[in-house]
């Protein structure tokens, strides 16, 4: 599995933990990360399982500061049919053939 952490943290300016907040009846811990692009805030339950509850991103270089606000809601345990993600290629679709051999830059 991927750390988001470092993700989040790889270009951070300054990180900085502001205390708990309540909302949908639930606390909550609040992470501020400041990057040279956007403010990161992550909401991160403080009861249970760490899952992230909410999140904001906003641009410091767009006109008018745009946000991004997402309210999260975890199924950690989801009754799934097993075929449930099973493909089933439409009519007509070709299929393509990939070289697994080949090497491949690191995505950014």
């Amino acid at each position: 599995s991927k750390d988001i952490s470092g993700l989040l943290l790889k270009e951070a300016q300054e990180v900085r933990y502001l205390g708990t907040s309540l909302f949908r009846g639930r606390l909550f811990h609040l992470v501020a990360i400041r990057e040279p692009e956007v403010d990161v805030q992550i909401w991160i339950a403080a009861e249970g399982r760490p899952l992230p509850g909410k999140m904001t991103i906003t641009s410091k270089w767009k006109g008018g500061a745009p946000r991004f606000v997402v309210f999260l809601e975890w199924d950690t345990s989801p009754e799934l049919p097993s075929d449930a993600l099973a493909f089933v290629a439409p009519e007509g679709a070709t299929p393509i053939e990939f070289d697994l051999d080949q090497e491949w830059g690191t995505a950014r």
